[in-house]
């Protein structure tokens, strides 16, 4: 508990950073596949086909390294990944809280728009710290996979109301027409992000084009 407030009392002279972590995560290994497909091509050579059975009685066990080292798939890893991050952000590996050389509060969250990972990891900060990271940290979707949604979801309303189909409509050409002039806005705000003038503007032009 000391080491907790010693951590709140230090965050409050450090500068806010933006956090500087990487975490690899593999939930797949080569070596794994290859022993269960040895154990596999062994019931097919007995004659019959592998049982759901058979899979869960084999032994993913092989020699030499095992490059698996998370059981979360690809898509939910940065999730669980993000808490861990806030928490190394603060502690080191032995769980101590960091210097001020090296401790480092999040302030900009930079990530998808469509995982909860980012409010993971601000909620486990606000945790750790308490009150005083109040309003500290704050979520902004990543501007590719911004880009990348607007341009998608034009194809999905396509494709669910067939009135915007047709030669005069919603055309593949049409289509990355308009995804460019919304492409170029939404950079355009990019380095005004948190400006309310420069965010009603940017509103405004995709209004227009939309």
């Amino acid at each position: 508990m000391n080491a907790i407030n010693d951590l709140r009392l230090l965050s409050k002279n450090i500068s806010v950073l933006n956090p500087c972590y990487n975490k690899s995560n593999q939930n797949k290994c080569i070596n794994c596949t290859l022993a269960l497909f040895r154990q596999c091509r062994t019931v097919w050579h007995g004659g019959r086909d592998v049982t759901i059975e058979d899979l869960a009685a084999m032994s993913l066990d092989h020699p030499g390294r095992c490059y698996c080292t998370s059981n979360y798939s690809s898509a939910s890893a940065e999730e669980f990944q993000a808490t861990k991050a806030a928490e190394r952000l603060l502690f080191d590996k032995n769980g101590m809280p960091r210097s001020a050389d090296t401790c480092t509060v999040m302030s900009q969250v930079i990530a998808d728009n469509d995982t909860r990972g980012p409010k993971n990891a601000i909620k486990r900060q606000n945790s750790i710290l308490g009150n005083v990271a109040d309003g500290i940290a704050e979520h902004f979707p990543d501007l590719g996979h911004v880009i990348k949604n607007s341009s998608n979801e034009f194809f999905t309303t396509r494709d669910k109301d067939p009135s915007f189909k047709g030669k005069q409509c919603l055309t593949n050409e049409k289509i990355k027409s308009i995804h460019s002039d919304i492409s170029h806005t939404k950079k355009g705000y990019c380095d005004y992000v948190g400006m309310e003038n420069e965010r009603t503007k940017c509103f405004r032009q995709l209004n227009c084009i939309v």
